[in-house]
Parts: C-alpha cells; sequence; structure tokens
C-alpha cells in the first residue's frame, strides 16, 4: 500500500538522524504498513533531489526542443509557405516530434 504524505514526511524526519535499516525499524514498529529500507533509501534520495515527498504527476508532457536548427528553421519556413499544412505533415521534416512542431505553430 502507498505511504501517505504525512508518512512519508516522517520518514524522512527518522532519515536524517539514522542509517536506513533503522530508520525502517522504527518505522515499521509504530506503523500498520510496513516498509523496507529500501524505500526508505530511495524516499530520502528523492527528496534530496526534488526537495519533494509528493509523487510527481504521471502526465507530465514536455515540450521537447529542436536540436537542430537547421531543421527548426526549415520547418518555419514551411509552415509560413503552406500554414494549412498539419502537424503531422510538417514533422516529416526532420527528426522532430508533433510536440516541437506544435510549440512552434503557437
Amino acid at each position: 500500500m502507498p505511504l501517505i504524505k504525512e508518512e512519508r514526511i516522517y520518514i524522512i524526519l527518522l532519515a536524517g538522524s539514522g542509517i536506513t535499516r533503522d530508520v525502517a525499524c522504527i518505522f515499521n514498529a509504530m506503523h500498520r504498513d510496513q516498509v523496507s529500507h529500501n524505500t526508505v533509501a530511495k524516499l530520502d534520495m528523492k527528496f534530496k533531489r526534488t526537495g519533494s515527498v509528493t509523487d510527481a504527476s504521471k502526465q507530465v508532457w514536455k515540450v521537447k526542443e529542436a536540436i537542430d536548427e537547421g531543421t527548426s528553421t526549415q520547418v518555419l519556413v514551411a509552415m509560413t509557405r503552406s500554414p494549412k499544412n498539419g502537424i503531422r505533415r510538417l514533422s516529416s521534416y526532420g527528426n522532430q516530434s508533433k510536440e516541437c512542431h506544435a510549440h512552434f505553430a503557437r
């Protein structure tokens, strides 16, 4: 069962003062849901990396940036010549995703 936010915070507070195996033992003695020392270690690393104990949204859409400036210039030229072309057609120019071309279309 996934840990609730308060339990994650409690683990982080415990992790600041001990070894992950000890933190897991203390947490398991006080809570119904059992955690392993690996869970404690991963949560601690995640907190140190992101500063948060919450899960990242699974529906994060990132716009990929154009790697090749020449290709992005070709796409912009193609869009100005025939703005009615769809994103799929424009994505045939180069090796870029539809999201990248949608970014240029804005």
